[in-house]
């Protein structure tokens, strides 16, 4: 399953939807019951930035569930994104909460770097503004004069 990757498509799906509305909006409190293994960081007042660099998962999932079932199926067929399958667990219809950590989205490395393609050429289906955000989010730094992209677990 992508698990973490997953943070960079339902970034942009956000974004293109208009859910995220820029690196620090929304911003939305945790509430007693969200997934709360990521230790205090996770307890906090969240906006997209703070979600990316501490990887917290009722983020991501406050958003596919903003998203809603239907459109968050749209995007990953859109992105042709592994299997497509946001479905989460046979009978439970939770992939809102979770079809990306060990449950029924499945992607290889080489989909994963056929939608990391696409996305570095922007030829996903998405507003301009998401590719921004999304350059945002997952900025890590200069090295060696490249500029480096990219999600770092916590």
């Amino acid at each position: 399953t992508p698990a973490s990757t997953f943070k960079l498509p339902i970034a942009l799906m956000g974004a293109d939807a208009g859910i995220l509305q820029g690196a620090h909006a929304p911003v939305w409190n945790y509430q007693p019951g969200y997934p709360d293994w990521g230790g205090d960081a996770w307890r906090q007042p969240t906006d997209p930035a703070r979600w990316i660099k501490y990887s917290v998962v009722w983020y991501s999932q406050l958003t596919a569930r903003a998203l809603g079932q239907e459109r968050f199926q749209r995007y990953a067929s859109a992105f042709q994104y592994g299997n497509e399958d946001v479905s989460g667990e046979p009978g439970k219809h939770n992939g809102l909460d979770g079809a990306w950590i060990n449950s029924s989205l499945r992607i290889s490395p080489l989909e994963q770097l056929a939608f990391l393609r696409k996305l570095v050429n922007r030829q996903l289906p998405l507003k301009p503004a998401a590719y921004d955000l999304a350059e945002t989010l997952f900025d890590a730094g200069e090295a060696g004069g490249w500029r480096l992209y990219g999600k770092t677990g916590t």
